[in-house]
């Protein structure tokens, strides 16, 4: 790929700023979020998006609960927002990347997953106008810079148990399955995406590997003080008394960014997890 100049909005959340540092290497990368000299992506026009080669759009309130308790906020920064950035980069046909979720297959489901549908609904519309917008619909992404410190997903609530020897807390019965990916490989499918010709058809980014919540327990098996004898780690379902688990299963059909991508991601989980347990424990 041929050096360009890169926008990324959103760029110092938790996928913007992993997303910065792996372009940045053979790109320059400019990013507009709060306290960037560019404005926030609701405000960028014209003059801001015609000098580049590449857009990937992050800005987001991203979460069912946030968007759940924040409406207003949510339909600003997600509608009003994208919308905005798939016009301005429209007129210029400006190669867009959006990321997207596989919640919005299901777009009944929430708020978020609603929005997260119109927004492809929109930006297939402008395709259909001459835009060049590919909308990437990931699945749980973990791992990298600043996982820890901006996510709230189950990996990370392992992890900070964990560090904690405290129970981990299990919502539903442990038996939904999710497809996990590591945010290394969600920037090289971004990067992919920025020089692929855009597909009407949203893309599925995920391992194509569905892993259990208690497989994701089981990660942690070891030494635990409070339960010796139990060769699991100790943990609680919490049944309706904990948030919703949302679908059964929800797993990315990779042929597709396989086809267009030529690229193949691989579960890393136990990898992360050895890693962070070392960090903590020293074994």
């Amino acid at each position: 790929m041929d050096r360009r100049r890169i926008l990324i909005t959103g760029g110092k959340g938790y996928i913007g700023a992993n997303l910065e540092k792996h372009l940045s290497a053979e790109h320059d990368v400019d990013i507009c979020d709060y306290h960037t000299d560019l404005p926030l992506a609701e405000q960028l026009n014209s003059s801001h998006i015609e000098k580049y080669d590449g857009i990937v759009h992050l800005a987001a309130l991203s979460g069912i609960i946030a968007c759940e308790e924040n409406p207003e906020k949510a339909m600003r920064r997600n509608l009003f927002t994208a919308m905005n950035v798939f016009l301005e980069a429209g007129k210029f046909k400006i190669p867009t990347v959006f990321t997207s979720t596989q919640a919005a297959k299901n777009p009944r489901t929430s708020s978020y997953a609603m929005m997260k549908r119109l927004c492809e609904l929109m930006a297939e519309d402008l395709n259909n106008k001459g835009a060049r917008i590919t909308i990437l619909r990931l699945t749980n992404v973990y791992g990298g810079e600043g996982y820890l410190e901006k996510k709230n997903t189950v990996i990370k609530q392992f992890v900070k148990r964990y560090s904690e020897n405290l129970v981990f807390e299990i919502d539903g019965d442990g038996s939904q399955k999710r497809d996990f990916i590591h945010v290394e490989d969600v920037c090289v499918f971004i990067e992919k995406a920025l020089i692929a010709p855009y597909t009407a058809t949203p893309v599925d980014i995920g391992t194509g590997v569905g892993t259990s919540i208690d497989e994701i327990a089981d990660m942690f098996n070891g030494e635990f003080p409070i339960s010796k004898k139990e060769d699991k780690y100790p943990r609680e379902y919490m049944g309706e008394q904990g948030r919703s688990c949302g679908v059964s299963s929800s797993i990315a059909d990779n042929r597709m960014a396989l086809d267009i991508f030529k690229y193949q991601a691989f579960p890393r989980m136990q990898e992360y997890i050895n890693q962070q347990k070392y960090l903590i424990k020293g074994y």
